[in-house]
């Protein structure tokens, strides 16, 4: 990922808004998912593309978090967490 390697700095991100906000906005909703959720949320939000249909974010955040996943209280929890997980993971290239 584009924050992983360094291209975008977490601690810049801008939690308004929500997951269609943009591609920063989203990445980093993403990365906070691998760091506080589970570590595998992205590649497993990328496998329900190819078996929900319809796919919405809220079916593949239950597809990759199990069925008590939901987008508001995940968003509501990312907002509140100021933490900055960029600074302390190992795989963070700047």
């Amino acid at each position: 990922m584009r924050t992983i390697a360094g291209y975008h700095d977490y601690s810049t991100r801008n939690v308004n808004g929500g997951l269609m906000s943009g591609y920063q906005t989203t990445g980093f909703f993403c990365y906070w998912l691998t760091r506080t959720q589970d570590p595998d949320a992205v590649r497993k939000i990328n496998a329900s593309m190819r078996t929900i249909n319809p796919w919405s974010w809220e079916a593949a955040l239950k597809y990759a978090l199990g069925e008590d996943a939901d987008e508001p209280t995940l968003w509501a929890a990312y907002k509140a967490d100021g933490k900055n997980y960029q600074s302390e993971d190992p795989n963070y290239k700047l």
